[in-house]
């Protein structure tokens, strides 16, 4: 019980981490804060896994679901702690429902496609962090996020508002940019996470959008549930509506031709074989 009241009344992660560690000394099961951490890139599936993890009667949502609070500087982060642990994570209501019974978490999906940094920050100040990452196939996020943006930002510039994806896909900034094609190269990103960033494979867990519409959002959900030890019941329960892609602004297909498929392809297959010499 002191354990659990120690870390209750932390206000920085130097104060958890200590918490954590006589809990660890004395073999006390609990949900360290934060448990883990859901991302990946943009229009992969993060926003529809986010709302089933955020309705496990084990699972306390973050508030804001993207704090962003890893890529901030140090300075800000420093002054923030505060904030983050009880306004974000929510550690009072945490502790109140037993840090052995609920789990807390970030869903900042855009951690992946930062620099090594962020995976130094969150190590550094949660070792014990798992993390999540839902990927979709490559091409086909880069054309879902631009689409995403035209319908989300109509007043803000972007290629669709003049053009045809067939015609977007042909520009340089559509492979280069970190947003579009090149932010699609997840190998770079986690290369640099496990030999910059310190995690390992096993503090891992991978969803790849495509089983998502083949298997079922339930099924890759109760994958995610025993990879972080949580009660699979949940799983099993959901009704038709739960299981719906969320955060869905359009279904139109992407009008290209093979060509440019192709090019496409062959830049993502480029990239890799370079990466991988």
């Amino acid at each position: 019980k002191g354990i659990f009241n120690a870390a209750c009344k932390c206000q920085s992660f130097a104060c958890l981490r200590r918490a954590f560690k006589k809990a660890d000394e004395k073999n006390i099961k609990l949900h360290k804060v934060p448990y883990f951490w859901l991302g990946g890139c943009q229009k992969c599936g993060t926003t529809s896994m986010y709302g089933l993890l955020a309705r496990h009667p084990q699972i306390i949502e973050p508030e804001p679901k993207e704090p962003g609070y890893f890529a901030w500087p140090s300075v800000i982060r420093m002054t923030s702690q505060k904030w983050y642990i009880h306004q974000v994570l929510r550690l009072h209501e945490a502790c109140d429902r037993g840090l052995d019974r609920v789990a807390t978490f970030d869903a900042t999906a855009y951690y992946l496609q930062w620099d090594s940094r962020i995976a130094q920050n969150i190590r550094a100040s949660a070792p014990w962090a798992k993390a999540v990452f839902v990927f979709r196939e490559p091409i086909a996020r880069a054309m879902s996020w631009l689409q995403h943006m035209a319908l989300k930002f109509p007043h803000l510039p972007n290629c669709l508002h003049y053009h045809d994806m067939a015609c977007c896909v042909q520009q340089s900034w559509f492979f280069f940019s970190d947003h579009h094609l090149h932010g699609s190269l997840y190998y770079t990103h986690l290369h640099s996470w496990l030999t910059i960033g310190g995690w390992s494979m096993k503090s891992m867990h991978f969803v790849q959008f495509e089983d998502i519409l083949e298997f079922g959002l339930a099924h890759v959900y109760a994958n995610i549930l025993a990879f972080l030890g949580l009660d699979l019941s949940h799983s099993a329960n959901l009704t038709s509506t739960e299981t719906q892609p969320a955060n869905r602004r359009s279904t139109r297909p992407y009008n290209i031709s093979i060509n440019d498929f192709t090019n496409m392809v062959n830049y993502v297959r480029l990239t890799f074989s370079f990466l991988l010499i």
